[in-house]
Order: structure tokens, then sequence, then C-alpha cells
């Protein structure tokens, strides 16, 4: 098992700080972007931000210096802009995350983030735009754990603009695509029922 394999392993087990040796073990003598960008993972696990960014930019320089896969490069642009944008650098965040949609235009992580930025300056109608498009995404992908953490987001982001008709909207399409997919049974579908329920009365009363 490689370092990188190991360290994860005990990551997933919550053993972070026996990952962490694994990583810095496999950094000594791989220059792999992909260790660095699993590393810069774990560091955020750990909240440690400083050094979260100055791992994630040596991967990115190891990309820029390596021909590397697009799909692989795409999560780690990313990773980056979450990073900045977790530090209030949305500018510069925003530039990796359209770095990433632009190697992987599949994937839904970049256009979350993008959204949330969106949101966070009171742009509404882009922030929805992009959040729509990852859920499509996810969806798309078969990513149903990460959509449905996505589509509280959204019909929360909506609530919180006033927006009520559209959460209640997002919370039917949310319930139409658990039904579609034959997830009834999962415990998110019963919260979108009560949800969709809650922001009726709301606007009944």
């Amino acid at each position: 098992m490689t370092y990188r394999k190991y360290a994860n392993f005990l990551k997933h087990q919550n053993r972070l700080e026996e990952a962490e040796a694994q990583f810095k073990a496999g950094l000594v003598i791989s220059d792999d972007p992909e260790l660095y960008n699993d590393y810069g993972l774990l560091l955020m696990q750990m909240e440690e931000p400083e050094r979260v960014e100055e791992v994630l930019s040596e991967s990115l320089e190891l990309l820029e210096e390596n021909e590397s896969d697009d799909e692989q490069a795409a999560q780690i642009y990313n990773n980056y802009a979450q990073v900045l944008a977790s530090q209030g650098r949305e500018q510069v965040a925003r530039k990796h995350f359209d770095k990433a949609m632009e190697l992987n235009e599949e994937y839904p992580s970049p256009r979350i983030g993008l959204g949330q930025i969106e949101f966070h300056n009171g742009d509404i109608d882009s922030g929805i735009e992009y959040l729509e498009e990852g859920i499509r995404l996810h969806a798309l992908n078969g990513e149903t754990e990460r959509w449905m953490k996505n589509v509280i987001l959204v019909i929360e982001f909506l609530v919180n603009a006033g927006r009520i008709q559209g959460a209640i909207e997002k919370c039917e399409y949310g319930i139409e695509h658990l039904e579609k997919i034959g997830w009834v049974d999962h415990p998110f579908y019963n919260e979108l029922r009560r949800r969709n329920a809650q922001l009726a009365d709301s606007i009944e009363n």
C-alpha cells in the first residue's frame, strides 16, 4: 500500500495524526500533486488553514511543471479555491473555481463554490444559477449524498433571501427526484416533506 493510500485509510478512520505522518513520509520521496492535494484535504479537516494553503499552493506549482490529468487538476484548483474563499479572498478564489470548471466541465463542486460566493455578495440570481447547475451535475453523476447536501443549501439560501416560493419549488424538486430514484425511505425525503409543509404554512399565515 502506498503512503497516499494508507494515509487516506487512516484519515477515514479519523486517525489524523497518524495520517499526517504518512503523508509527510510520502512527500519526502514523491512530488505527486495528488499526494499534496490529499494532504491539504487532511489539513482542512484538522482546521489548519495556513498550512492548507501552503500545501495546496505547492500542489498547483507541481501541476504547472508536469502534465496532469484534467480531472485531478480540477480537483486541486477547486480545493485551493475553497481555502481562499474561506479566508475571504473571494476574487482569487473565483479565478481558481473558474479554472477548475475549465478543466472539467462536468465537475459540480466549483459551481457550488461560485454560487456561495455570489450569494455572499448579494447576487442571488447568479448564486442560484451556479448552485442549480452544480446540483444538476451531482444528480447526473449519481452523487446523491452531495446532491442532498446542496439542495438543502439552496433552500436555506432562498429562505434567507426571502424567496419562500422558490424554496418551496426546490423542496418539491427534491421530493420528486428522490421518488424518481427510489430513495423515499431515506430520512432526507421526510425532511424535505416536512420543510416543504413548513414553508407552505409560512406563506398561508
